[in-house]
């Protein structure tokens, strides 16, 4: 057995930690293999973190996570993308769209949340307090726990950064895997348990696999061992790599700690 993490969220994008403190973390809980995948974007660190990880004897792989939509089953879905050649600038700009729809929706939010709680947001601010090109629900919530004196953690105040949108703007599942496979990469469907049970699920990895998907996220806190068995027999069906990752965001955001134990093979 073996702990790997390759799922984890920096402040790039909705996580709390930055890149090196993620890696100092991983090293120090003997992580053998590790990647940071914020959504919808690749920051400039990653580079330095490989470095930093190669140098403790950790395998780094840089990595992205891409939201889309399926859009014969309306049900949203994140793309992981690992390689070891990304071209950063590259995909980031193909991503650009993505990162315009979450700001639109954040201006939103933020104007719901001034309604509500009369709290005097302002998005201009916000997208300047943290490296994130973007501004995340999850730093919505973190400032509106804040505003409410810590009353309720930000996990407990998700459900208020929400509203109901025209998700038009959001890539469909082929345009998010090719955005990965053009740029050199290899896509891997994250955390697919909640959709085991809910679509006709053979048919959507039949279709992503038409696309280009090459595997498929089976370890992680959110699955159960009935789940994880149901993807591994998915994955030999389809030929499919597994991989592993926590879905990390940060200590006040997530459950479960970072690391997954797996076996030696994965």
């Amino acid at each position: 057995m073996k702990t790997i993490d390759l799922h984890v969220h920096s402040y790039y994008s909705d996580g709390e930690e930055s890149p090196r403190s993620l890696l100092a973390s991983a090293i120090g809980k003997g992580f053998r293999a590790f990647s940071i995948t914020d959504h919808n974007y690749i920051s400039p660190e990653q580079n330095l973190v490989q470095k930093i990880a190669e140098e403790q004897g950790v395998l780094y792989i840089h990595g992205i996570e891409v939201s889309c939509i399926d859009r014969e089953t309306k049900k949203s879905l994140h793309i992981l993308g690992y390689s070891d050649s990304f071209n950063f600038e590259k995909v980031n700009k193909k991503i650009m769209p993505i990162v315009a729809g979450y700001n639109e929706r954040a201006k939103k939010i933020i104007e719901k949340l001034n309604r509500k709680y009369s709290a005097g947001f302002d998005f201009e601010e916000m997208i300047n307090e943290v490296p994130s090109v973007y501004v995340s629900r999850n730093q919505l919530a973190q400032k509106l726990s804040v505003f409410l004196g810590g009353k309720f953690t930000p996990r407990e105040l998700l459900s208020e950064v929400f509203v109901e949108e025209d998700d038009s703007w959001m890539p469909n599942a082929q345009e998010a895997i090719e955005i990965i496979k053009e740029s050199n990469g290899v896509a891997i469907l994250a955390h697919p348990g909640n959709l085991v049970d809910n679509i006709q699920f053979d048919d959507l990895i039949k279709r992503l696999v038409g696309f280009g998907l090459k595997g498929i996220e089976a370890y992680t806190p959110k699955h159960t061992p009935g789940i994880i068995d149901i993807l591994k027999k998915t994955a030999e069906k389809y030929n499919l790599i597994l991989t592993a990752g926590s879905d990390w965001h940060g200590r006040h955001l997530s459950k479960e700690e970072e690391g997954m134990e797996v076996p030696d093979r994965i």
